[in-house]
């Protein structure tokens, strides 16, 4: 899945015109799952992850005005 994932994120990331947002987000999903299983993931008291997940993307909770809003905004402002 990775070496896919490698491939398929770089013929995306051209495609765009070397936009590397688009690369990522078929590269973290393709190559960060379950790599291993653990003890946990047999019992089935830990989810197994075929395809991976990005970070936790939450909101964040400052309101319009607040010290801090304008660096979180400029994150998301692509």
């Amino acid at each position: 899945m990775a070496v896919v994932g490698l491939a398929a994120g770089s013929v995306v990331g051209l495609a765009t015109g070397g936009d590397v947002r688009s690369a990522y987000a078929i590269w973290v999903p393709m190559a960060s799952g379950t790599w291993f299983f653990t003890p946990a993931q047999v019992e089935g008291t830990k989810p197994i992850e075929f395809f991976g997940s990005d970070y936790a993307d939450q909101p964040s909770g400052l309101g319009l005005g607040e010290p801090g809003r304008a660096s979180y905004d400029a994150m998301y402002a692509m």
